[in-house]
């Protein structure tokens, strides 16, 4: 008895290790991470736009070029990680490259894993580490945890259907436009933890008290609502000792309510904040302008959440779309969309950098420490003067105006 316990602890102590060896190479199994195209981006944030919609005669497309890119703007910020996909007909692959610390690095890490559908939940199949597969006893206990573990989260979501509603095709993946809406119905409480939906009502009831400081209908500074949130932040950061995470969820909550939704509702925590008021209606400016701050505050969540680029996609997109016959191209939206992603990246970079960050923050004097100047900045235009007065998006004047936002960023304090 006593050599099977021995044996035991030194498996399961040993595990980690012989993982780390198998995987190890000096070669990389996906040598560089394929830089995103303008294209790249607008499609990325067509797809983000098409999941959003509701439309029971219209499924969605993926493709495996679509997949790379969204799974590395998740990775984005937290990780050098590499991945690529490879989808085939009831299947899919995903490999792994993660360099190891060093510049150029020494080694790396490779890695990869298989996915097969099956009656309700993709099945994992096979594990990869270099150029060793795993046996399937091995993994299969994995395998069962993890679907217990989805299971267990997934609440009132129908997740019987889930194998019906996404389907591994030969190269991309079509889901099912029922899934966008179930996935709402479930309130994303699925997704989200106990410990995270008490955190997330942490920080609702702290934005209810910041927005009720001023009398209704009165426009109030974002600037002074992110002191006082950050703040907070430091409190909760000295007990959780997670700054990232709670820098997270902060910016989350905001940029729920910025977009004009209900933060307790869309991201499940009701139930924690039902014996408080309803949030005032969003009227939170910067530069005097309720669009500016929900700019800044939409874009932050996103990075935040997803990566910088991802932020990018979608404030870019937003102006493009705008000079299309909307209120027209706004370099002054561009700047608070690169200001809110610049926050959002820093807030969740690392645990030492959201440290910072929350003390610059929360040590906010004015609206110019968090958005820059927007003087002079271009508005309004359409497509066609774009085009026109500006070369287009790849023009030499537009690039200058971009380098101009950059230039003023590298004023504001909470940045340095």
């Amino acid at each position: 008895m006593r050599f099977l316990l021995r044996l035991f602890l030194i498996t399961l102590v040993g595990l980690p290790a012989t993982a780390a060896i198998l995987a190890y190479s000096e070669q990389a199994d996906i040598r560089i991470t394929v830089p995103a195209t303008r294209d790249d981006l607008n499609r990325i944030k067509e797809r983000i736009k098409d999941f959003r919609r509701v439309d029971k005669d219209q499924d969605l497309v993926i493709t495996q070029r679509e997949l790379d890119l969204l799974l590395q703007q998740g990775l984005e910020g937290r990780s050098r990680l590499r991945v690529r996909s490879s989808v085939q007909p009831g299947e899919m692959e995903l490999r792994f490259t993660q360099p190891l610390p060093g510049k150029p690095p020494a080694a790396y890490l490779n890695f990869g894993i298989r996915l097969e559908q099956s009656a309700d939940f993709p099945t994992l199949v096979g594990v990869r580490l270099g150029e060793v597969e795993l046996p399937t006893w091995l993994f299969k206990p994995m395998d069962s945890l993890l679907k217990l573990f989805v299971m267990d989260r997934a609440g009132d979501f129908p997740l019987a259907t889930f194998n019906d509603q996404v389907r591994m095709l030969p190269g991309r993946l079509e889901v099912d436009a029922e899934l966008p809406r179930n996935l709402r119905e479930a309130g994303g409480q699925w997704l989200t933890s106990d410990q995270e939906k008490a955190r997330l009502a942490d920080y609702y009831a702290v934005l209810n008290r910041l927005t009720r400081k001023v009398p209704p209908l009165t426009s109030q500074s974002l600037s002074g609502v992110l002191k006082g949130m950050f703040l907070h932040a430091q409190g909760r950061t000295r007990l959780s000792d997670d700054p990232v995470a709670e820098n997270r969820s902060l910016l989350t909550v905001l940029g729920v309510y910025l977009v004009g939704g209900n933060p307790a509702r869309e991201l499940g925590f009701t139930a924690l904040v039902v014996k408080q008021p309803r949030l005032p209606k969003m009227r939170l400016t910067l530069h005097g302008r309720r669009d500016l701050a929900q700019h800044f505050g939409i874009s932050a969540a996103i990075a935040a959440h997803a990566g910088s680029l991802l932020a990018d996609v979608a404030g870019f997109g937003k102006e493009m779309n705008d000079s299309r016959g909307g209120s027209g191209f706004s370099f002054a939206d561009l700047a608070a969309d690169r200001a809110g992603n610049l926050l959002g990246r820093l807030a969740t970079e690392d645990a030492r950098q959201a440290l910072r960050l929350q003390k610059q923050a929360g040590g906010l004097r004015s609206e110019s420490d968090v958005i820059p100047d927007i003087g002079r900045l271009p508005e309004g235009l359409s497509e066609a003067r774009l085009e026109r007065d500006l070369g287009g998006v790849d023009g030499a004047r537009f690039n200058a105006l971009e380098r101009e936002i950059e230039r003023r960023l590298k004023t504001c304090r909470v940045y340095l």
